[in-house]
């Protein structure tokens, strides 16, 4: 199971069934949208691959013009090849170019393995005015197709103090680049699901960041529980199981109240509608 913690704005989530994959560059991080790109590799390539079609011209060139002069011209060509490189392909270019090619229609799913997190109910749940849903990580709305068209699951994030290093060329980029956070982050406990080419005809607005904001539809099966805040009202209760009712949710809906001996949330199920 993993879990999606809302505001009480956003119980529309379950009366409309749909969520946002949200882009890169709108996370509230700014490192998400600017990964750390080992760059050596693309420069020792292509100085390589400049540097051999300099020598093959060189080879090919008439003995009579292989001068000294001609041959000082192309070494200074060379320097001035590998200056253009190490100019050209610097680590924060590339991370752009990565950001631009994943643009809006590239989005990510936030979700947790834990839905006791107090962090977490007083943030992203509007200080326990919100709820959390429970999703079925097995269903196949979390196992999409990635940008090779390869079956992806849930990923956890790994928290550092050090930022991952991202090779563009290894098995594992997508994961360093982003499933990566700092270790103030990791009481989220977060996994990640993404969606690649999503459908720019759902966007219903920008953002603040100038995003595509893209609705995915949430088949009902994938909702499994519903957890309410200590502080929801009684018109976000009834709204909650209104849903669950008009929607046919096959879920399960608790209340939460605050223990009184300890740090933490206690939940039972509610059965009865809200007067």
């Amino acid at each position: 199971m993993l879990f999606k913690y809302l505001p009480k704005e956003r119980v529309n989530v379950l009366d409309d069934l749909k969520i946002r994959f949200t882009p890169l560059r709108s996370l509230n991080d700014p490192y998400e949208s600017f990964p750390l790109i080992d760059a050596e590799e693309a420069r020792r390539s292509a100085i390589k691959s400049a540097s051999e079609e300099l020598d093959l011209f060189w080879e090919q060139t008439e003995l009579s013009d292989r001068t000294e002069k001609n041959k000082k011209t192309l070494e200074d060509n060379r320097k001035a090849i590998i200056r253009g490189v190490e100019d050209s392909i610097r680590p924060e270019l590339i991370a752009n170019d990565l950001m631009d090619n994943l643009g809006d229609l590239f989005g990510v799913l936030s979700l947790s393995r834990s839905k006791t997190s107090l962090l977490m109910w007083s943030h992203y749940c509007g200080s326990h005015t919100g709820l959390v849903i429970g999703f079925d990580d097995n269903h196949d709305f979390f196992h999409q197709n990635d940008l090779d068209g390869y079956r992806t699951k849930p990923l956890p994030v790994k928290y550092s103090d050090q930022r991952a290093i991202v090779k563009v060329d290894s098995h594992n980029c997508r994961e360093n680049m982003l499933c990566h956070k700092p270790l103030e982050w990791a009481y989220e406990q977060e996994e990640r699901v993404f969606m690649a080419y999503m459908d720019e005809s759902k966007a219903i607005g920008k953002d603040e960041f100038g995003a595509a904001v893209i609705l995915m539809d949430i088949p009902p099966k994938a909702i499994k529980e519903v957890y309410i805040g200590c502080n929801a009202s009684e018109e976000t209760k009834l709204r909650i199981l209104n849903a669950k009712r008009l929607n046919k949710l096959d879920c399960i809906i608790y209340e939460s109240k605050m223990s009184l001996t300890e740090y933490k949330l206690i939940f039972s199920e509610l059965t009865e509608i809200v007067n």
